[in-house]
């Protein structure tokens, strides 16, 4: 299936910080350069890479794993006015797994696997196959506070709830960055809630930050605590 490509710059360049990442193939950093080379409109496919290079399909659909393993490409799914869902391909100058605003995370984030071997198996009915080239946050260019919370609001975050999540960001220090705007999105795009359930849960419980394995974290505790009082309540009654 095709997708929205959207450019965080307008440069057929490559970050040195890819460049010099040794854990990142260079076919997958080719294939960075030629996705960052392409112009405004352009439809995003596996198979169209592939019939434009010499390499096969599956060794597209490898690299484009690498670079959204690796946090360089981030997919955003969607439904549009008419009901029809959409994909944004986000293709980002530094990665969304890396940055300071975050706070540490003691075990392994959770890698999805976003690429379907069979994508023209989905529902027809429900797929958009057009695309409109959009960019991310050009209109907003996030460099404080103020900014970050409007690229929040234009994400579909209540204006409550976004203004909530960013009291809690100034009272723990949290940086007002692109980097940590772009990471915010990739992770709850891990976790499969929505914007505002998401900022709802970082206020509640005093994120600055948001990581897809903490809900997995709270998700564990919930089930101990249940199992244990469920025990206690067997014992009170036997």
């Amino acid at each position: 299936m095709a997708g929205k490509l959207v450019l965080e710059a307008r440069f057929s360049q490559v970050p040195n910080e890819l460049v010099h990442n040794k854990d990142i193939s260079l076919k997958a950093k080719g294939v960075y350069a030629y996705i960052n080379s392409k112009p405004d409109g352009w439809e995003f496919s596996v198979e169209k890479i592939a019939r434009e290079n010499r390499d096969g399909v599956d060794s597209v659909k490898s690299a484009i794993k690498e670079l959204e393993h690796h946090g360089y490409l981030i997919r955003r799914k969607y439904q549009d006015e008419r009901g029809y869902w959409c994909i944004d391909y986000i293709l980002l100058i530094k990665s969304a797994n890396d940055t300071a605003d975050e706070l540490p995370v003691k075990e392994n984030p959770l890698v999805e696997n976003p690429l379907k071997e069979n994508p023209s198996k989905e529902n027809p009915q429900i797929i958009k196959n057009s695309i409109t080239k959009t960019v991310l946050n050009k209109t907003i260019n996030i460099n404080s506070d103020n900014d970050f919370e409007k690229a929040l609001i234009s994400e579909g975050a209540d204006k409550i709830l976004a203004k909530e999540y960013m009291t809690v960001r100034k009272k723990t220090k949290g940086v007002s960055t692109q980097s940590a705007f772009n990471s915010l999105l990739s992770e709850i795009k891990k976790s499969g809630m929505t914007i505002n359930e998401v900022l709802k849960i970082c206020s509640e419980n005093s994120w600055r930050g948001f990581k897809a394995s903490w809900m997995k974290n709270i998700e564990r505790k919930e089930s101990k605590t249940t199992e244990l009082n469920f025990d206690k309540w067997k014992t009170w009654k036997d």
